[in-house]
This record gives C-alpha cells, structure tokens and sequence, in this order.
C-alpha cells in the first residue's frame, strides 16, 4: 500500500513538471472585437497545440470534449503562428460587410452587422489548457463609395470686387435689420431703419476714404504739412481689397522629385585635399570615382558612401541572412594615385562544405587605414577579416567597417595625430604621462558600455576635439561593504579614465618637449571618511567632469588652428540608497555613474564691454529691441548698402529740406507773421 502511494506522488510531481513545460495561456484572455480580425499570444511552450473555435450558444466550461471540435467556420476562421517560447493566434471574419446600396428595392432597416460570442480553445496533447473569450460586434463600413458632383463656386477677382460684398449680411432667407446691403430686405423694412446702417467695412462700403488722401484734409483736422505729404489717389484703388501684383509670373516644373542631385561628372582630384573633402581617385581606366566605405547615416547603412578626408569613423551594419547578396562585399578600388595594400584572414570557424545554404568569403570585419603627408595620400591599406556564414531564417550577420587617417612624420614612421599643427574636429584629444622629462602617449577616455551595463565589462573610447560628450556605466555595490571603501573603489573606477598627467596643446606636439604640452589640474574627489547611515551612502563620488579650454591662435592656409590651453578634472558627488526593506545583509544593487566632457573656446579677442547707455537704456539697445536710436539714421550709417554712401547723404539733405520747408510754412511761422501784421510801430 505505502509502494503504491509513492508510485501515484511520482506520477503527480511529474505530471506537475509536465504541466509548468505547457503553454501558460491567452494573453489577452478577453477581446472585445469590432474589426474584422484580432490578435492575441500564448504564452509558453506551444510547439505542439491546437485551436478550436465555439460558437454561441456552445460556449460554456471547456471540457476535454471541446479538443476535438473544429477551427473555422462559414463565418470565422483561425490562423496560428507558433513558435517554441509564443505562438501568435488570430480570428478572422470570413466575410464582409457591406451597407445597403441605393439600388436595392426592398427597404433596408438598418445597417448590417455581427453580434456574437466566441470561445477559441487551445489544447496541447489533446488536453485543455487555455480558453480565450471573444465578443464580436462588427457593423457594414458605411464609407461612401459614389461619384460626388456639385455646383462649382465661381469665386469673383478680389482686385476689381471683393469677396464678400455684404458683411452684414448674415441670415439666409430673411432681412438682416440695419444692413442696408442685404437685397433680401423689401423697400418698406428699409424705410425703417434707413438712417440707421451699418456703416464702414461691416456696412458693405467697402472703400471708404483714408486718411492719407489730400480729399479728406476738409473733414479732419489735418496738420499744417499735410499738403506735402498727402496722396492723390482714386478711390478705386482702396487698400481694403488688399495687395495684387499684375505681373509676369514664371510657372513651375510639373514634374517634382524628392531624389538628391548626383553629381556624376567628377573632377580629377588635384591632391590638395582639406578635412572634409570626400576622395577622389583615377582608376585604370582613366575615370574618376569616389573612394565609398559603408557608412551609418540616420541610423542606416549606406553601402557607397564617399570617405571624408581626415575624418575617422567606425560602423556596424546588421543585415538579416536571406540571401549571400544581401551581405556588403569588400570594396576594393583600384587607384593610379596611390598604392592600395590589401590584407586577407580568415575567421575562426570549423571547416564546413559549400552548400547552397551557407555563403562563402563573407567580408565580416573590414579596416582601411590612410597614409597620408601634408594634403596627400600616400597610401591606403586594407584588413579584412572572411569567413563562411549559414543562411538562417531568424539569422542576423554583422559587418565592421572602420577608417582611421594616419599621419607619415620624416622619419618614414607612421604616427597618429589629430591635427598639424592645430587640432581638428573630431580627432582623440592627445595625452600623456611625464616620465624622464618625455611624454608617454595615452588618451582621455569614456566608457562605452557593454550590454550588461557594468563598468568591469565597458570599453573605453577616446575622447574627440571639438565633440561634448556623457557616457555612463552601472557598479555593483554590496549593502555590508565599508562606505570608505565604496568611495575609493568608485574614484579609482572614474580616474581610470583619465590615466594621464599632460595634454598635448596641438595635434602634433612633440614628446620630448614639455613645453608643447599643459598639465592637467585635477581637482580631488571629496575626502569625507565618515560612516554611512544605515542603507544610505553619503557624498559618493558619481560624475566624472572633464572641461578642456580652447582657443584659435592662427590660420594657415586659410584654416584655423586650434589649441588646447588647459584641462581640468573635477568631481561630483551624490547621495546613495540601498533600495530594500529587510533581509539586506546581502542585498546588493547597483548604482550609475557617469562620465561627461565639455569643450570651452576662449575668443581671441576680449568681448566689447557694456556701456552705461547699454546698461541703464537697455529698451534702447538694438541688441535687444526691434527698434532704437541708431536705427533712425540708418540710411546715412555704414551697415546701409542700398545705395552709395553718397547718394545717401544727398537724399538725406533732400529730406530735411523738405522738413525745414514744412516747418517754415507751419504753425510757428504763421502765429509769427499773424503777430508782424497786427503789430503797429
């Protein structure tokens, strides 16, 4: 009896076992459905599951019954996309909809559709698991399919009359009271209120007269100059009806085109490159070609994109394993200018047959290095690394492309530098440590995280000229270390980063002369000993700032140079808190750090101070405000380049003529020569 008892607990545990392997269920268990399809997921393993489908008035408790009935119906039908961890379910109307067209005779009471409950049942071995719930109310698409035809609008020229002749108008049908405009209003109800319209725009009078034309000097009160200064214009030309220009206009191209111009009549390369400059090579044949490395713009690859002269850049492109002609192949040109070095290995990998699913020589990593003296290429030379790649359904292959510039000094050595004699953009600031009064090279660093996020596992790369920047990465901290020690591991972690003492002031500062080089002024992290808190660590040392001071001290060739005038390291601190309420003893979670880079350029010249006008009148200032003092003179100052400076001069003389002539025969003049006149002697 006891024997028999084990073997029924066994058989339990592993029918349990079994059972956890199963589907877990319909994600989401219930939908409410008003389109023709929806979609729900099991969840689990659901390599081996079947659907059925209830309807009506058979939905109740699934039963063991229920596995054997069918998956579609006249009406519905299921589709199942599985797969080992979900499989994707989904219910689709087999018909459709349509409303009442207008050539149907009988009446139509209402719009067609659907109200129905349906059960899909999901077994896996013949034995139920999950049921999902579905109540469907699908009415007909009413969109209207029919031609539209209606009266066109004819819309007047607003040059000659205007749009809407008689604002006040607002009623259809009936008299609007007081607007004499409307034609709907008999003679007898505009006797009532004639001497009552509306006047002005919303009157209907369209062009009343303004007040700049000399005809309305009898009925205002205009100034004693107003003769001067009036226009003579019909009252047809009315600015109410707006602005119209009744010249020659230019039609357009039909044809447009969102396609970006190529250039395809490229200039032989004179050799003198500039940083930016795309290359330019003469192949064989005698015809000119862009040197093209694939390239990541807008988060995609581009295959033939041009490479920029001194410009370094390191790409990853994924493709998914379709075909062998979806991988990017090597580029390799083939140049008269200068000699293309070419390097070949193989990858790692067991030995395996050509088969029609496998690709062979895949290009998986692709390094190109440019020689380069003065404003030339001497020569490039290209690393690839090939391997053999299965074609997979699910398969994703990615391809390195990197292209580094390196400099050729006198000695026929190569050395990498960021600039000669200033830095260039986007170059690794240049660094060292003082040992024997010679700089040993090194680099500022950020982090480059891993997937994991954690510093132990972060790569660094080098920090470039000209480029701000903030990397960060994750430390794994225990809840019983000693707080002291948390903030020497976490200094150490962040100084890690900056393992030098000196910079190089210019991109090709010499090692042996300490003068071309600046020390770093590091500002020490926070030097607190004090015991933390329960839970809580105080003043943690969490951000690493890093501040380079800039400046252009010349041009050569036209181009600025820039040099490094001083570093500075300096830390931030911040408070941290285990997040548990008990059973911390060994709770461990982890805390972020960072790590940010700021360049700050020093003009050459000192900005012009503020003047007291500036500070107390700032309302004045045209720094500040549309309008100000120097704008009243403008035509007359040296930022006017209408016209000559001295044609400006004669029409401003012009014009305080004619505001002299208007003064004499003004007011003040008048009051004089009244008081002569009534003067006797």
């Amino acid at each position: 009896m006891a024997l028999a008892l084990c073997l029924a607990l066994l058989v339990l545990m592993l029918a349990d076992v079994a059972r956890a392997q199963q589907a877990a269920g319909f994600y989401p268990s219930f939908i409410f459905m008003s389109s023709p399809s929806v979609t729900s997921f099991v969840l689990g393993n659901t390599t081996e599951i079947s659907l059925h489908l209830v309807l009506g008035q058979d939905v109740v408790i699934p039963a063991v019954s229920s596995c054997g009935g069918p998956n579609a119906t006249c009406t519905w039908y299921l589709s199942l996309d599985a797969s080992q961890s979900f499989s994707k379910v989904t219910l689709h109307l087999n018909r459709t909809l349509l409303p009442c067209s207008s050539n149907v005779t009988e009446c139509c009471v209402s719009s067609p559709r659907i109200v129905e409950t349906l059960q899909v049942v999901a077994c896996q071995n013949s034995i139920f698991f999950a049921d999902l719930r579905i109540h469907a109310e699908i009415y007909a698409n009413s969109t209207f399919r029919g031609n539209v035809s209606e009266n066109v609008t004819v819309i007047p020229n607003q040059v000659y009359q205007p749009l809407g002749p008689c604002p006040c108008d607002l009623t259809a049908g009936a008299c609007d009271i007081r607007c004499c405009c409307d034609q709907e209003c008999t003679l007898e109800e505009r006797q009532l209120f004639s001497g009552l319209c509306y006047t002005e725009v919303f009157g209907g009078n369209v062009t009343p007269p303004f007040d700049q034309l000399c005809t309305v000097q009898a009925m205002n009160n205009a100034p004693d100059w107003f003769p001067f200064l009036c226009v003579q214009s019909p009252l047809d030309n009315t600015p109410f009806l707006g602005l119209f220009y009744q010249g020659a206009t230019v039609s357009g191209s039909q044809v447009f085109s969102f396609k970006v111009p190529l250039q395809n009549d490229l200039q032989p390369s004179t050799g003198h490159y500039k940083q930016g400059d795309p290359i330019v090579f003469t192949d064989h044949n005698d015809y000119n070609q862009y040197f093209t490395v694939p390239q990541s713009m807008n988060g995609q690859c581009i295959r033939n994109s041009p490479v920029a002269f001194l410009l370094n850049f390191d790409t990853v492109c994924t493709n998914t394993l379709r075909v062998c002609s979806d991988f990017i192949p090597l580029s390799l040109p083939q140049a008269k200018a200068f000699n293309i070095n070419v390097f070949l290995s193989s990858a790692q990998a067991e030995t395996i047959k050509p088969t029609t699913s496998t690709c062979m020589n895949v290009t998986l990593e692709a390094n190109y290095t440019f020689i380069w003296e003065g404003n030339l290429i001497k020569s490039v030379n290209i690393s690839a690394i090939n391997g053999n790649v299965f074609l997979s359904q699910n398969g994703i292959l990615t391809q390195r492309f990197r292209t580094e510039f390196v400099n050729v000094n006198s000695s026929g050595t190569s050395s990498a530098l960021s600039g000669n004699p200033g830095y260039q953009i986007g170059r690794p600031v240049i660094a060292g440590s003082e040992n024997a009064s010679v700089i040993v090279g090194s680099q500022l660093n950020l982090w480059k995280p891993a997937a994991d996020g954690l510093c132990k596992n972060a790569t660094h790369t080098p920090v470039l000229f000209g480029e701000d920047a903030t990397s960060g990465c994750f430390v794994r901290i225990g809840f019983n270390e000693n707080c002291t020690q948390i903030r020497k591991t976490v200094s150490e972690i962040l100084q890690s980063l900056v393992p030098a003492t000196h910079v190089a002031k210019r991109g090709n500062s010499n090692a042996s002369d300490l003068s071309e080089w600046a020390g770093i002024i590091y500002g020490e992290p926070n030097s607190t000993t004090g015991d933390c808190s329960y839970g809580i660590l105080q003043d943690i040392p969490t951000n690493l700032n890093i501040q380079v001071i800039t400046a252009v001290v010349g041009v050569v060739e036209g181009i600025l140079q820039q040099e490094i005038l001083a570093v500075t390291i300096s830390f931030s601190t911040a408070v941290w808190q285990f997040q548990c309420n008990s059973a911390c003893e060994n709770y461990s979670q982890s805390f972020p750090i960072g790590a940010s880079v700021q360049f700050i350029k020093i003009p050459a010249q000192p900005p012009t101070s503020v003047t007291s006008f500036q500070i107390n009148y700032i309302e004045y200032d045209c720094n500040w405000n549309e309008v100000c003092w120097p704008h009243l003179v403008y035509p007359m100052t040296q930022y006017y380049t209408g016209e000559t400076y001295s044609q400006s001069i004669a029409k401003g003389l012009v014009l305080v003529a004619f505001f002299l002539l208007a003064a004499l025969l003004g007011s003040p003049w008048n009051l004089v020569r009244k008081a002569w006149n009534n003067t006797t002697f």
